[in-house]
């Protein structure tokens, strides 16, 4: 907890430059997969308190900050996800069965790349699950 005498220090100018810092470090990072993110040693909250010199008004903003990255992260993955599940089930609804591997969805033109994984950096897993039938 900052003292009275450090949030005496603060002054307005410097925090509103130490945001726009932040608002253009985030720029800078927001594409950047949580995979990438890791691999690339990224942490955003201690990024963020270096470089306000911990400024306590920004430091209450990182739990949010990060909130919202996650968000955007899930909602790009379930993006993706949806996309090829539905790209699945049209492959499906033609030939009568799901795809052995998703290059098969490629070479039938369903779709036109692997989807990445971002937690992973590696193509999304899947896996055709057999059903038989016993008379």
């Amino acid at each position: 907890m900052l003292s009275k005498k450090g949030w005496a220090k603060l002054r307005r100018r410097e925090t509103a430059e130490h945001v726009d810092n932040v608002f253009e470090y985030l720029n800078s990072v927001r594409h950047k997969t949580p995979a990438q993110l890791h691999n690339e040693g990224i942490n955003l909250q201690n990024t963020i308190a270096e470089m306000t010199n911990d400024n306590p008004f920004i430091l209450l903003l990182i739990p949010a900050i990060d909130r919202c990255l996650q968000m955007s992260h899930r909602s790009m993955a379930e993006t993706k996800g949806l996309i090829t599940a539905l790209a699945l089930f049209r492959y499906k609804a033609d030939k009568g069965i799901f795809p052995n591997t998703l290059q098969e969805l490629i070479s039938s033109k369903y779709i036109e790349r692997l989807p990445m994984d971002l937690y992973s950096n590696a193509p999304m897993a899947y896996r055709a699950i057999v059903k038989f039938k016993f008379l």
